[in-house]
Formats: structure tokens, sequence, C-alpha cells
């Protein structure tokens, strides 16, 4: 599996320059749950045609809207509707699309039973999985939470389940959450993504230097890493 991210300098153990790719997402998006999915299946494929080469993940945190209400109970349609001044018909006929693109992915989405849900504090559970190395299991386990199973992403106690479920120390993780210790770390990635122009996600940054923002398909991201990896590879030479 790709590892963390890690320093420019850092090659593979052939010395060949590693592939970095940083990944800003917000966990109500339902594209970034796609678009990771996709990208962590062109990295697959990228490590069998080229196993020489490593590449180097890591997630960054992009709130589409940090006042979002976590008691909102409207349905994903009204939401939609709401947000798009549109009906909810057009609205439902927008989200079968998404379903349709999710499925596509080997995803399975259920908008009829998903919760509103601010992702603020499951944003700082992401970066406290990243101190145990856990960041992209917790991440898939709180898009699949919210996306499939219908579970409240913005509650302490959904996110204290989802960590234990995850391996992680519930008890520390509690304590964590609870005292908002990475909301700075939240508040950076999203400073960062200001400063590099990001308006929406995900988007994708390849070794600092090549950006993607959308759902891009596999093929799309694979044509990307080879694309990358080979102007490392001329630069490092």
């Amino acid at each position: 599996m790709p590892d963390s991210p890690a320093p420019a300098q850092q090659s593979s153990s052939d010395g060949a320059p590693a592939l970095r790719v940083e990944t800003w997402i917000d966990l109500a998006c339902p594209w970034s749950y796609i678009g990771l999915s996709n990208l962590l299946a062109a990295v697959q494929r990228f490590s069998e045609e080229r196993p020489e080469n490593r590449v180097l993940l890591g997630l960054r945190s992009y709130e589409l809207n940090p006042d979002a209400d976590d008691a909102d109970a409207r349905s994903a349609a009204q939401h939609l509707a709401d947000i798009k001044g549109i009906t909810v018909s057009q609205a439902q006929t927008e989200l079968d699309r998404v379903t349709v693109a999710a499925t596509d992915a080997g995803l399975d989405f259920h908008f009829d039973v998903l919760q509103q849900s601010n992702t603020g504090l499951a944003h700082e559970l992401l970066h406290a999985a990243r101190l145990d190395h856990r960041e992209r299991e917790v991440a898939l386990a709180l898009f699949h939470a919210h996306f499939s199973e219908g579970r409240h992403i913005g509650r302490l106690e959904t996110l204290e389940e989802i960590a234990g479920e995850q391996g992680l120390d519930v008890a520390s993780i509690s304590r964590e959450l609870s005292t908002h210790s990475h909301t700075g770390e939240v508040q950076a990635d999203e400073r960062r993504a200001a400063e590099l122009g990001i308006s929406s996600v995900p988007f994708f940054l390849f070794n600092d230097r090549f950006g993607a923002s959308g759902a891009q398909p596999v093929e799309a991201l694979l044509e990307v890493l080879h694309e990358v990896q080979t102007r490392v590879g001329a630069d490092a030479r």
C-alpha cells in the first residue's frame, strides 16, 4: 500500500525519486469519495506497472460548508434542491447520476439515508489518525459511514465508534476531538488550499508542481502518474 507523504528528496529503494500525491477532500463530498477511490485504483495499477517507483499519498482537509448545521434534518435531495434552486425531483435526478458514478467506481451510495453533517470534527479525526498512519483507512471509513450507512459523521460518538472500528485508541481520540487538538492542522490544510487557488474538491497535487481537479477517471489519473513520474525522473538526471 502506498506510503504517507514524505520530504521531496525521498527516493525509492533503488534511488528512483518518489512520486508524491496530496489530495484535498471534504468528507461530505461524494465526488471526493469517488475521486479518492479512483486515485487509489490508479496508484495500485501504477505500482504494478512500475514497481521500481514509490508513491507517497497524503490527504488534506477542505470544508465545502464549514457552517453546515449538524441538526439539519433535510433529505439529500431537498438539501441539494435548496442549494441549487432547483426542484426536489431535479435534485434527485442529479443524485441518481452521482450514484451511478459511484457504482462505476465500486462504491455503494445510499442518499436516501444520508444525514447532513458538519465535517469539521471528522477532519480533525483524519489528522489524529495520521499519527498512527491510518488516515487513509479512516477517511474511507468516514466516507462509507456517511454515504453508504447513513451514519452522522458530525457527532463525536459516531467518530469514536469509527475510530475504534479502525483500531485507534478511542480514549485518546475522544480527548483529542473534545479539545479540538487538531483544528490548527485542518485550518493549515485549508490555508494552503487557498494559496494554491483550490476552490473545489477533490484536488490532486503531484510533487508540488502538477495539479488536477475533479473526480478524474482511473485511466486519466494513471496517465498523470506516469507523466509526472517521467518528468520527475528526467529532472533527477
